[in-house]
């Protein structure tokens, strides 16, 4: 009898052993199960952030491309004005008062450059424009350029944001120059450019062909020097070299696309093609911020949707009530029946 309770004892340890193992790997299989949709939903999820965050930044592209247009349009009629009936001579003494007037409406510093990157003012000061070889190139292949530059004239140093434009050759007092710019206070483009759905908690920047600061809506005065944006990235560890380089050929082929990069710290980088003045706009944004904003605005959009729900269910139950109220006999009818 003691081996027969004995065998029985063992067969019902047994038993509990293999439903616990069944169990076991029963909630082992829901875990997996219930893992694919969770993992499916989070890459969802970040496609949606970055379809946002690609929007935001065409966005972007567009209201400088606007901007921006704008400026080269208003030098272009300038010198249609100054060299018309073909005159390619341009006197600054007899067009100061026009001269004046026109940078008081604009708001700017007008200056005409040579092919080498010297220039001279409307008051007939000289300078020279500290601006990469490459710019000037593009000038000489009939592209129009931006670049944040800072000029140094009658003892002052002015900072802002120069926009030219290509012309044919004319003349200023004996010497030849190729294109008409003006400098603009680059805070006035900042605040156009500010990105309002991150809280200007965006990085702006305008590449060159090299991959050089043209434009920035940071104030470090190294910005405004020619300064390289990978290398920045590289330096302060917010880049791998593998990522710099395939993003370097994303550049280079002017593509346009959203990364998710970082490793200690993530951050979305935006980069879109300016095909006004043949740079690469950046913008790079936390990817914590980016959360919150997408975050904020689905809580709106279901918000939204349940006020737009209650309300339809109210105009059903007032339809229905009405309905009820036509189809149902009334105490006079009832009286007669």
């Amino acid at each position: 009898m003691k081996n027969k309770s004995g065998n029985r004892t063992g067969e019902n340890k047994k038993k509990k052993d293999d439903s616990t193992i069944v169990l076991f790997n029963s909630y082992l299989f829901k875990l997996n199960f219930c893992k694919v949709p969770f993992e499916q939903d989070e890459q969802l999820y970040r496609r949606k952030r970055e379809k946002q965050y690609g929007r935001v930044v065409e966005q972007i592209q567009q209201t400088y491309d606007l901007q921006v247009n704008g400026y080269y349009s208003r030098l272009r009629m300038l010198e249609d004005f100054l060299t018309q009936e073909g005159v390619r001579s341009i006197e600054l003494d007899r067009n100061k008062k026009f001269f004046e007037a026109w940078q008081k409406e604009s708001e700017s510093t007008l200056i005409f450059l040579q092919e080498n990157g010297k220039a001279i003012t409307t008051d007939g000061t000289k300078l020279r424009v500290d601006m990469p070889s490459k710019l000037l190139l593009d000038l000489r292949n009939g592209y129009n350029i931006g670049k944040l530059v800072s000029l140094d004239y009658n003892q002052k140093k002015k900072d802002g944001y120069l926009v030219a434009i290509p012309c044919q050759e004319y003349t200023i007092k004996g010497e030849t120059y190729t294109a008409i710019g003006t400098l603009y206070d680059h805070s006035k483009l900042d605040s156009m450019l500010s990105v309002k759905s991150y809280n200007g908690n965006a990085y702006l920047f305008m590449l060159d062909n090299d991959g050089n600061i043209t434009y920035t809506n940071q104030k470090e005065d190294k910005f405004f020097r020619n300064y390289f944006l990978l290398k920045h990235l590289k330096g302060n560890q917010a880049i791998t070299e593998e990522e710099a380089d395939s993003l370097q050929k994303k550049l280079d082929g002017r593509e346009q696309g959203v990364e998710l990069l970082g490793s200690d710290k993530h951050y979305y980088l935006g980069y879109c093609p300016i095909e006004n003045n043949n740079t690469m706009l950046i913008c790079i944004v936390e990817k914590s911020v980016v959360d919150n904003v997408l975050r904020d605005y689905q809580k709106t959009i279901v918000f939204e949707t349940i006020l737009m729900a209650g309300f339809i269910l109210l105009l059903f139950a007032g339809l229905f009530y009405s309905c009820l109220l036509y189809t149902s006999p009334s105490p006079r009818d009832t009286e007669r029946s």
